[in-house]
């Protein structure tokens, strides 16, 4: 609570969140978000709990073979 989100920056802000949640053994959020499994990495947790949400967005993407959609989590 004494630290602004905006200094810090919230995906550094999540990512100690999940290394204290892992480090003190509380792994119900694998379960309350049905994951594979517990993870240190932030962006795994964060990719994999989009995507149960439901919040991802269409991407076409311009490739040398034409275009391609892209499924990306949308973190806002």
């Amino acid at each position: 609570g004494t630290v602004l989100d905006h200094l810090v920056g919230e995906e550094t802000m999540a990512d100690y969140l999940l290394y204290t949640l892992n480090r003190h053994g509380l792994f119900g959020y694998v379960q309350h978000y049905a994951l594979a499994s517990a993870s240190d990495h932030i962006e795994w947790v964060l990719k994999n709990v989009a995507i149960k949400l439901g919040k991802t967005r269409k991407w076409k993407v311009l490739t040398g073979t034409g275009n391609v959609n892209v499924i990306q989590p949308d973190y806002c």
